[in-house]
């Protein structure tokens, strides 16, 4: 193979590599359409929530507006808890009520899941 050649096809490499990397660079990760699990960090310990568990036919068939009480008809992507439910004066329950009176008041209406602290905050 001549000197020539093989400086091509060296550089043909060089340059093939180089738009796979801005390629897979650039293409969008995949994001999934409903969060799988999330964490809340309280102080009594981290909680985590696992959407597969509650949702669809996979799980306890809840629906997303069953939880999520703000979401509009189409919306995906529902406002954080805590941008209502903050620490302030109103009549709008704290986040950590909130959360405990939509989780463990649930849990307690169906008679499954945990209701104990021990069992959702984990140090």
């Amino acid at each position: 193979m001549s000197k020539k050649r093989e400086r091509v096809l060296a550089f043909s490499f060089v340059v093939i590599m180089f738009l796979f990397g801005v390629a897979g660079y650039a293409r969008k990760e995949r994001v999934p359409e409903r969060p799988v699990r999330i964490m809340f960090k309280t102080k009594a310990g981290k909680v985590q929530f696992d959407h597969k568990a509650h949702l669809d036919e996979r799980g306890y068939g809840f629906d997303c507006a069953d939880c999520h009480h703000n979401l509009e008809q189409g919306e995906t992507s529902p406002p954080a808890c805590g941008e209502c439910h903050g620490d302030e004066g109103n009549d709008i329950p704290k986040l950590e009520d909130a959360l405990h009176m939509q989780c463990r008041g649930c849990h307690e209406e169906n008679d499954s899941g945990p209701v104990d602290c021990s069992s959702c905050h984990i140090i």
